[in-house]
């Protein structure tokens, strides 16, 4: 019936068990009682108005007023090693190995704004897939075959595959 109130809820989006209400006005948190029943415990993970995490993304509103996006995992928090990737050794072809190395590259690649938290996001992902046996050699190919095949993605950080390569390895 309230029409502004409503579409204050334009910018509020629910994905199963995970919400964002990004500027929405506060309207979200305001009248959640009247959406949901009292049985049900929404749990508020954000501290400010200014970060928040939806599904693997962490976003935040820059002094600017720009958004900037990187990966987020709750496994980081976790105090024990989690395996995210296949091993190399496991009983699986290697080129299938490599190929999950090339997809989580592209997925920080796309999910990333700030070229210094990509960096640090691939060099995590070497580290991990090198401890899991990955042969440096293969792992090279791998990303000269990653930045040639999806340039668009890289070249906005990179000029070229073997600046792409010495930045995250």
């Amino acid at each position: 019936s309230d029409i502004q109130r409503a579409r204050r809820f334009g910018n509020v989006f629910r994905f199963i068990d995970d919400l964002n209400a990004i500027n929405d006005g506060g309207e979200f948190e305001r009248c959640y009682k009247e959406i949901y029943p009292p049985e049900l415990e929404l749990k508020k993970e954000n501290t400010g108005y200014d970060n928040a995490s939806f599904l693997d993304l962490d976003i935040t509103i820059n002094e600017n007023r720009a958004f900037s996006l990187k990966l987020y995992d709750k496994r980081d928090a976790f105090p024990f090693s989690i395996v995210r990737l296949p091993y190399l050794s496991s009983n699986i072809p290697s080129r299938i190995f490599y190929a999950s190395v090339s997809g989580e590259l592209l997925r920080i690649a796309r999910c990333t704004s700030e070229t210094a938290e990509f960096k640090l996001s691939c060099k995590t992902l070497m580290n991990r897939v090198i401890k899991q046996g990955a042969k440096p050699m293969l792992l090279k190919r791998t990303l000269n075959k990653t930045f040639n095949n999806h340039i668009n993605e890289f070249s906005q950080i990179f000029n070229s595959v073997v600046e792409f390569r010495q930045a995250v390895m």
